[in-house]
């Protein structure tokens, strides 16, 4: 099914179907849902899409950089530690966390754009991509697929999470939040390879 798919679609169609269906309730669109809930929507939905592109765009020359350099444990190792990292971050009461993580309302772009890369870093969509660009060998293509499949998952994911933020209290969002990195970042270091 999925090879009459790849073959009788068009590049960006496919890619960006590939990608829907591979984000789609993934870590990445859920932290999305945790950053939205915490800070202002538009920035954290442009900080969000410039994450998920920042890493998935180049994903083909970075996968061949990166294969070469270091191995797929020591990828899932770091990528496990910096989302626990995240989420004690997340868990520290504002007040205290203020050195280390940016405030609510400022610069949430750019925190946006460092967590949702951060989840993208070695995730099973970036071979989803390499696969596309290499089975059509139309990056252009592709790279409209992704950038679609990006801005409607996380105008979704951003959506979901300024609604429960207006309906929440904070410290229910932030430890929630806190403990979703922290699980997610324990499930990437514990799950096998392969």
């Amino acid at each position: 099914m999925q090879a009459q798919l790849v073959t009788l679609a068009n590049p960006a169609v496919t890619a960006f179907v590939l990608v829907s269906i591979a984000e789609l309730g993934d870590k990445t669109q859920l932290a999305a849902v945790a950053l939205a809930s915490r800070g202002k929507p538009l920035p954290v939905f442009i900080g969000s899409v410039v994450g998920f592109l920042l890493i998935n765009a180049p994903c083909v020359l970075l996968g061949v950089c990166l294969s070469s350099l270091l191995s797929l444990s020591q990828l899932k190792l770091a990528s496990g530690l910096m989302l626990v990292l995240v989420g004690i971050l997340c868990a520290l009461p504002q007040a205290e966390a203020a050195e280390v993580v940016l405030e609510r309302g400022e610069a949430t772009f750019f925190t946006s754009v460092v967590v949702i890369a951060t989840m993208e870093f070695a995730d099973k969509t970036n071979v989803a991509v390499i696969s596309l660009a290499t089975s059509f060998q139309a990056t252009a293509e592709v790279l409209c697929g992704i950038v679609a499949a990006a801005v409607v998952l996380m105008a979704a994911a951003v959506a979901i999470g300024a609604k429960a933020g207006r309906v929440l209290p904070s410290k229910w969002l932030r430890l929630a939040a806190a403990a979703l990195f922290i699980g997610l970042g324990l499930y990437t270091l514990l799950k096998p390879l392969g």
